[in-house]
């Protein structure tokens, strides 16, 4: 077996398509950890760099699932590095 992320170019999800963690009484064990592991990467991120976007790109919010996302997928780009 071969992972191909490639099959997932383009293709668009229901909401009720995609859960990360499952649910219900199916529930993934690893969730607290890894929602704590993620905060502590994201928070170790962006206290490194300074996140932007760039001119000129402005996205309007979409409704996915119960959440609102924006429709280009939030275009950043890293405006410097902090020390």
């Amino acid at each position: 077996m071969v992972f191909r992320p490639e099959r997932f170019l383009g293709k668009h999800y229901a909401a009720d398509e995609w859960f990360p963690f499952g649910g219900g009484n199916r529930m993934c064990l690893g969730m607290a950890f890894a929602m704590y592991e993620m905060k502590v990467v994201l928070s170790t991120l962006f206290s490194k760099v300074l996140l932007t976007r760039p001119s000129g790109c402005q996205s309007a919010p979409v409704r996915r699932g119960i959440a609102l996302a924006p429709h280009d997928g939030a275009i950043m780009s890293v405006a410097k590095k902090l020390s």
